[in-house]
């Protein structure tokens, strides 16, 4: 019979009585291990690839928030005013300049018929801020360029420090995969001039230095590894102040 039919059949297992001395050296590795260190712990605080874009400063990330996109449908009540800063930028990204300056309403419609913007988009497009930047001494000096580049894509190799990271000395030779598009490149007297639009809604434009400086300055470092020519200025044109504003030189 394997299993007993009634209670107490089987014996209870004696049960002894002994003193046991701890494990002292046990207890010291377990002390040791739990206060572990890991020596390296600033790299993991560092992204491998990071796009220069994201890389703006905090008090920007945190004075504009994080903008979603919205289901079409949403699109009748409006656009917001960040969709219509996305919209505006759009034009500028994907308009013919030449053809921009001189009539910006015609490339506004080869724009919607070409489907780079819809009807909603093309409806918040001022054109008439179009219109300032190239009249402005900078516009001017883009359309005279004999080699304007747009969402000029690129993918370098930065110290991670460069990108504002911050390491511990022995890491400092510690290096990320920079990536990113810049809005516009022009070359002028054989120097490559970059040039970030922006559409941001600040009350003074040097707000605009604050939060992107370092990403100018990386873009800056990237062009000089990729690019032929010697990096020039670094300018940010302000769609909102109808304004250019010397980032670097």
């Amino acid at each position: 019979q394997l299993f007993p039919s009634r209670k107490g059949e089987y014996p209870p297992p004696a049960v002894k009585n002994e003193s046991v001395s701890p494990n002292l050296a046990l207890l010291e590795t377990l002390k040791a291990n739990c206060a572990f260190v890991y020596p390296h712990h600033d790299l993991t605080q560092i992204s491998s690839k990071a796009a220069a874009s994201t890389l703006a400063s905090k008090e920007h990330q945190v004075r504009q928030g994080i903008t979603l996109s919205r289901p079409a449908w949403l699109y009748d009540k409006g656009l917001t005013p960040a969709e219509k800063g996305i919209a505006l930028h759009s034009y500028m990204q994907y308009a013919d300049f030449s053809a921009a300056a001189l009539h910006p309403k015609q490339e506004l419609e080869r724009l919607i018929e070409q489907k780079y913007l819809t009807q909603e988009q093309a409806a918040a497009v001022d054109l008439e801020k179009v219109t300032l930047f190239f009249q402005s001494r900078l516009g001017q000096r883009i359309l005279s360029s004999a080699r304007i580049e747009k969402e000029r894509r690129f993918a370098v190799e930065i110290l991670a420090s460069e990108a504002g990271y911050s390491v511990q000395p022995e890491h400092a030779n510690t290096t990320i995969i920079l990536q990113g598009a810049l809005d516009c490149t022009f070359i002028e007297n054989n120097k490559l001039h970059i040039v970030d639009f922006k559409t941001d809604r600040v009350k003074n434009i040097n707000e605009l230095i604050t939060d992107y400086q370092l990403q100018l300055q990386l873009y800056q470092k990237a062009m000089k590894q990729v690019s032929s020519y010697p990096v020039g200025e670094c300018w940010i044109y302000s769609m909102h102040k109808n304004q250019a504003i010397l980032v670097l030189s």
